[in-house]
């Protein structure tokens, strides 16, 4: 079935050419078999690796271990090729096909890559199913076993999209989180209902049912349930801002007595007043009924329902007898939607209760998921600000 024929001058019978139509599995089989050059030699069989080629460096030595596949060319259909079978990327031959003028460059290792989970559903609330974006970091399937691939456990960033309340554009910041994920963190970015559909405080229970399905679905995205943060930007800073506020609370939430572990907090220019919007130059009205603001109250003007607005304020729930996780605001000077005084309005309140804070003044910046906030700095920053405050 297999034929050694026109062996190389010099070379062992390990080195072999294979008839096409042979499996390979049956030549790597002969490649197993003890041949050796010289009578002397014989009587050493040298020590075998798992694969069960010889482990370099050790027993005797052989001028070639290449096994040297002819492959018959299948102009018309008639020809045979080699038969398909399994081999890891390290005992897979080179290709030996050239070309004039090619350049042969390293390929690079020890790099993560990213697996993006697109509409992972994670609850039906309202008539609506609600999906999660998922980012999973991954060792790279060339190099890495398969067992290895997603083996490792990273922290996770829920991120909560900004909308306005409304309809989520949620890859709008898909590339600045794939980019933060190759550095070892898993992200997931939350759908929440929108206000035309429930209002006040549908946003804040969908992100804490986010996070309880990531911590029961750990496993399957490389998730460290221990190190869970949780992200929003413009009304989804407002949604992390009332977790924060209230996650040990049986408040805004439709899974009450759950525990949600989440170690720390990171709020982009989100809202926090609703009252108070209009204090500062903007170019919205916040004031109206048909406001962004008016539409998550329920269609009324903010200024009709105070009792309402203050439950949508995270500074109502912050006691200086209740611990809260440690929170880091980012906001810029020039925000034109929401201005940056509702972040120092919280950033008072919850260091008036001693509780930990950093508030960080982007000097130039505008309101949005723009790389004039969300950069390479912006990234760094927020790496410092998880490995100081998380368990690890």
């Amino acid at each position: 079935m297999l034929t050694t024929f026109g062996r190389r001058p010099g070379a062992c019978y390990r080195c072999v050419l294979v008839r096409p139509g042979v499996a390979l599995v049956d030549a790597i089989d002969l490649l197993k078999k003890p041949r050796h050059h010289t009578a002397s030699q014989a009587s050493a069989t040298p020590p075998l690796t798992t694969s069960g080629f010889p482990q370099p460096g050790r027993g005797p030595r052989f001028p070639c271990l290449r096994l040297v596949v002819l492959r018959q060319l299948d102009l018309w259909g008639d020809g045979v090729g080699m038969t398909p079978a399994e081999a890891r990327h390290d005992e897979f031959p080179h290709s030996t096909a050239k070309a004039d003028g090619m350049l042969v460059v390293a390929a690079a290792r020890e790099l993560r890559n990213v697996y993006v989970h697109l509409n992972v559903p994670y609850a039906k609330k309202s008539g609506h199913t609600l999906h999660l974006q998922i980012i999973q970091p991954s060792r790279d399937a060339t190099f890495a076993e398969a067992s290895l691939v997603f083996a490792e456990r990273f922290p996770c960033i829920v991120f909560v999209q900004g909308s306005a309340w409304g309809e989520q554009p949620l890859g709008s910041s898909m590339a600045f989180w794939c980019r933060f994920a190759e550095h070892g963190y898993t992200v997931a970015i939350v759908e929440y209902r929108p206000s035309s559909v429930a209002v006040f405080p549908a946003q804040v229970q969908d992100a804490k049912t986010a996070v309880r399905w990531l911590h029961s679905h750990a496993d399957a995205y490389s998730i460290d349930p221990e190190w869970i943060v949780m992200a929003g930007d413009s009304s989804g800073g407002h949604t992390t801002l009332m977790v924060h506020a209230t996650q040990d609370l049986p408040l805004f939430d439709d899974e009450p007595g759950e525990p949600l572990d989440i170690a720390a907090f990171v709020d982009f220019y989100g809202p926090t007043d609703l009252s108070r919007l209009n204090d500062e130059p903007t170019t919205i009205d916040h004031t109206s009924a048909d406001s962004p603001e008016g539409r998550l109250l329920g269609g009324v003007a903010p200024a009709d329902v105070p009792d309402l607005v203050a439950q949508t304020n995270p500074a109502t729930w912050v006691r200086p007898d209740r611990p809260l996780a440690p929170l880091l605001m980012i906001h810029g000077s020039r925000d034109r939607l929401i201005p940056f005084a509702q972040s120092v309005y919280h950033y008072q309140a919850l260091q008036d209760g001693g509780h930990p804070v950093q508030l960080i003044q982007v000097h130039d910046a505008d309101h949005g998921v723009w790389p004039a906030i969300f950069n390479d700095d912006t990234a760094g920053t927020l790496r410092t600000f998880i490995q100081t405050h998380t368990p690890h």
